[in-house]
């Protein structure tokens, strides 16, 4: 019996990306900024070809767009975005969902329910992170590795759009839904939660498109 291999240690290039990925996220990094590859690798303290590489996929990501090899902006907040991203998840997601909820064990009940109780209602890291495991954990049943990584793409670009989607929800309103979602899934009735998804999303893209009316 071979002994256990060495764990890898994350690559320059990821531990880049999930930096750049939080600044974005955050708005540390603003919508519309320009950010350049050799003052990244400077103020990041490594060599340019991670923060080359990383730029790169974060455009895959439509996270950023692009200039030259050396030159991107940050992408804008952008109500089409958000539309056409929530149009897509509801096409992928929906029908996981709905495939996923006569497929849910008791294990899997019990930790949707213990992931929506940690889902609260302000922006913290902590909670944002949470919500995103409760939506996987209720596609994971029906999922395989190729709908989870287009499903990633799309939860990427949608987690910058979370902040003020949190911060402009009436008090309740978010955890209402999501609560909506989770009695659907005890149930193991993949209709009604499919039919719950589309409303949260939807809500969502109503609720900015309303905020960004008002500026």
């Amino acid at each position: 019996m071979s002994a256990p291999r060495p764990l890898k240690r994350r690559s320059a290039v990821d531990l880049v990306l999930t930096e750049l990925r939080r600044a974005i996220v955050h708005g540390d990094l603003r919508p519309g900024q320009e950010v350049v590859a050799t003052q990244l690798a400077a103020d990041m303290d490594v060599s340019h070809i991670p923060v080359r590489e990383a730029l790169r996929v974060l455009a895959n990501e439509g996270l950023i767009s692009l200039r030259s090899q050396r030159k991107a902006l940050v992408a804008p907040i952008d109500i089409g975005n958000l539309r056409d991203t929530y149009r897509l998840r509801i096409l992928v997601e929906g029908d996981l969902i709905e495939r996923a909820a006569p497929l849910y064990t008791d294990d899997d009940l019990l930790r949707i329910n213990e992931l929506f109780g940690g889902i609260g209602s302000d922006d913290s890291e902590a909670d944002l992170d949470v919500h995103g495991q409760f939506h996987r954990a209720l596609v994971l049943p029906a999922a395989s590795e190729w709908d989870l990584r287009v499903l990633q793409l799309l939860w990427v670009a949608s987690e910058r759009y979370l902040r003020l989607l949190f911060a402009n929800f009436a008090p309740g309103d978010a955890q209402r839904e999501h609560n909506q979602m989770l009695d659907a899934a005890s149930r193991r009735d993949g209709p009604a939660l499919r039919e719950a998804l589309t409303k949260h999303l939807n809500r969502g893209i109503e609720i900015l498109q309303a905020a960004r009316a008002e500026k």
